[in-house]
C-alpha cells in the first residue's frame, strides 16, 4: 500500500475512491511517516466512510417505500440514528438492516445489529457484536476474532455469548489493535508475531 501510494500519490478505498497523500514523499521524515501511516489506514477507514454513505443515500427511499414516517436524526460512525414512531419502530429496524447490510457485497457479511430505546445509550444495550462471532464461527473455524470496541461492556457482552469462538475482546487504542491482530494471525498460522 505504501509502495503504491509513493508512485501514485494516492490510494484507493474498496469501492474505487481516492484519498490523495500529498505527503507521501516528503523530505521532512515526520510528515512523510505520518501519509504512510494514513496510506495503510485511508482504505480501511474510507471504506467504512463509503458503506455508510451509501446506507444514508439510499435509507430516505426505503423507508418511503415502505410508509415509514422514520427521520435519519444523526451518523455517527459507522451508526445511523433514527427518530421513530414506536408503533413503526420494529418495521423501521428491519428495513434499516436490509439496507445497511446491502450496500456492499464482500467477502464476509456486513453484520447490522439495530437497538431500539427512548434514548441513544439505551439503543446500544440491545446491539451486541455476537452475530458477526456466530458467522465466523460457522464459516471461518478457527479464525481469531478481534472485537475493537471502545466499550468494553459491549465486547464482553459478545465473549459471553460466544465462549466458544476465540476472540480477543477488549477495549483498544491505536497500534494495540494492531499487535493483537498481528499476534492472532501468527498464532493461527505457528509464526512468531516477528514476522507477521
Amino acid at each position: 500500500m505504501r509502495a503504491f501510494a509513493r508512485a501514485h500519490g494516492y490510494v484507493t478505498t474498496i469501492f474505487g475512491r481516492r484519498v490523495h497523500m500529498p505527503g507521501i514523499n516528503d523530505k521532512n521524515p515526520t510528515r512523510r511517516n505520518f501519509f504512510e501511516r494514513a496510506a495503510i489506514n485511508a482504505p480501511l477507514q474510507g471504506a467504512a466512510a463509503d458503506i455508510i454513505k451509501r446506507a444514508m443515500v439510499r435509507m430516505p427511499d426505503a423507508l418511503k417505500a415502505k410508509k415509514l414516517s422514520a427521520k435519519m436524526l444523526l451518523q455517527v460512525h459507522d451508526e445511523l440514528v433514527f427518530e421513530v414512531p414506536e408503533a413503526e419502530a420494529e418495521e423501521t429496524a428491519a428495513v434499516v438492516k436490509k439496507v445497511m447490510s446491502g450496500v456492499a457485497q464482500l467477502s464476509v457479511p456486513l453484520v447490522v445489529e439495530t437497538g431500539t430505546a427512548k434514548n441513544w445509550a439505551d439503543a446500544h444495550r440491545g446491539a451486541g457484536q455476537a452475530p458477526l462471532a456466530h458467522w465466523i464461527r460457522a464459516n471461518r473455524p478457527g479464525v481469531p476474532v478481534i472485537l475493537a470496541s471502545g466499550v468494553a461492556r459491549k465486547a464482553e457482552q459478545a465473549t459471553a455469548l460466544c465462549e466458544d469462538v476465540p476472540l480477543l475482546a477488549k477495549p483498544y487504542r491505536g497500534a494495540e489493535l494492531l499487535h493483537d491482530i498481528r499476534a492472532a494471525l501468527a498464532a493461527r498460522d505457528g509464526r512468531s508475531n516477528d514476522h507477521v
